[in-house]
């Protein structure tokens, strides 16, 4: 592995140590702000910001709750958030097209308003327009911002039936203590990536998780610059099922379910079913289990070790994970406009 794209590895795999701490950090910004009105929540971002909405709608759906929806974009159409919902929008870098696009279209249309972020156009359109703002520490690639991010998130949202910070300490302090093995180079997410080698990941969970998935999915995109999906179960058993019974052996061979389980192993799982319909095609199955004792850190512990996991894939197949150019290319040629057209 080049000497560049190593130092790139042992950085990601600094801060990727530090979420514990990202996360304490963040929630204390957020909680200065008054918190959310009573009626629908949004969450505006895309990338490594949009998967802190996807992470805190995990972890507010309780029963009786009002709803709280993600936003990717809302593409000139204020139609997709309900009337007068309290809308945070979130960007690390305070520059997401997408996000400032949305943050300027329902400004006559949202409630109350908070933007989260480094900085950038963001906070200058909010100190503006007087909107709160919580600025977090700047000097990361986004993805590896999320601690700041959903931190952040749940300090603010702590009334709405977010986690305390007593839960949230608690939870910190267990991530804490599985850091250092996790970030050895011989440690358990190392050893998955060395399993799983070249093959393409399928990233498999329960509906519950659902978000933890697409983190997986994004930062094995994004650090090890490979191909990820995502399948949740049940819905998986309904349709995927099928493919999976009849994917030839050539195929099969390339690919590797990660499967995230949680809570104590179950005496016939679906875990258990879909390993033997892979077994018969050839294909990878690894079991990843958490045995926390509550949903938040559950969530987090799984998180975390995605992201070290990302992190050790990369170093495997000798990638440096920290750049991410076609990201680049995409917004070079989306802020330069339609071409001209030729006479």
């Amino acid at each position: 592995m080049r000497a560049r794209s190593r130092a790139s590895a042992d950085r990601l795999r600094a801060l990727a140590a530090g979420f514990p701490e990202d996360l304490l950090g963040g929630w204390a910004l957020g909680h200065r702000l008054d918190p959310p009105p009573p009626g629908p929540l949004a969450i505006v971002g895309v990338g490594g910001s949009g998967i802190a909405g996807d992470l805190l709608a995990s972890l507010l759906r309780t029963p009786g709750a009002a709803p709280v929806l993600t936003l990717r974009s809302v593409d000139g159409n204020p139609a997709a958030l309900p009337a007068r919902a309290t809308v945070a929008f979130v960007s690390y870098s305070g520059g997401t097209r997408e996000t400032l696009a949305a943050y300027d279209t329902l400004a006559g249309r949202s409630g109350a308003r908070v933007t989260v972020g480094s900085g950038g156009e963001l906070e200058r359109r909010a100190r503006r327009d007087g909107v709160p703002h919580v600025r977090i520490p700047t000097g990361r690639p986004p993805r590896a911002a999320l601690g700041w991010l959903l931190g952040a998130l749940l300090g603010w949202a702590d009334d709405r039936g977010g986690e305390g910070r007593g839960q949230l300490e608690a939870a910190a302090r267990r991530l804490k203590l599985v850091q250092p093995e996790w970030r050895r180079a011989d440690g358990p997410p190392a050893r998955v990536a060395e399993r799983v080698g070249r093959r393409q990941p399928i990233v498999l969970a329960n509906a519950e998780l659902g978000a933890v998935a697409r983190r997986w999915a994004n930062q094995i995109e994004e650090n090890a610059k490979r191909l990820a999906t995502v399948s949740l179960w049940p819905e998986c058993l309904h349709n995927e099922l099928v493919a999976w019974e009849v994917l030839p052996t050539s195929r099969a061979s390339g690919l590797a379910a990660l499967m995230i389980e949680t809570g104590p192993a179950a005496p016939r799982s679906v875990t258990d079913y879909l390993e033997r319909v892979w077994d018969r095609r050839g294909l990878l199955s690894e079991r990843i289990r958490f045995e926390e004792e509550d949903l938040l850190t559950t969530t987090l512990a799984a998180v975390s070790f995605g992201d070290h996991l990302a992190v050790s894939m990369a170093e495997r197949a000798g990638v440096d994970p920290v750049p991410v150019p076609a990201i680049d290319r995409w917004k070079r040629w989306s802020e330069a406009g339609p071409a001209p057209r030729r006479p």
